[in-house]
């Protein structure tokens, strides 16, 4: 009899814990996706800000006055001028 109550306080401690690890994995994987999302839009955005800066070099190497430049792209002189 004490044998079979620490056999089944021994399987309901591993069950417990196993119930923990999966709950961690669980939680670790959402993680995981979220950062993976994250970083999918970061390197969106910075290849659209590239596009961006190679636009606006070529519109300055065309000779197009900078307010113009600034009209289309919502950057301001300043921005413009430093690229």
């Amino acid at each position: 009899a004490a044998l079979d109550a620490a056999t089944t306080a021994l399987n309901a401690a591993t069950a417990e814990r196993d119930a923990a690890t999966a709950e961690r994995d669980a939680a670790t994987a959402e993680r995981d996706a979220a950062t993976a999302e994250r970083d999918a839009a970061t390197a969106e955005r910075d290849a659209a800000t590239e596009k961006l800066r190679q636009s606006v070099r070529q519109m300055k190497a065309d000779g197009m006055a900078l307010e113009l430049i600034a009209k289309y792209t919502g950057l301001t002189v300043t921005e413009i001028s430093s690229l």
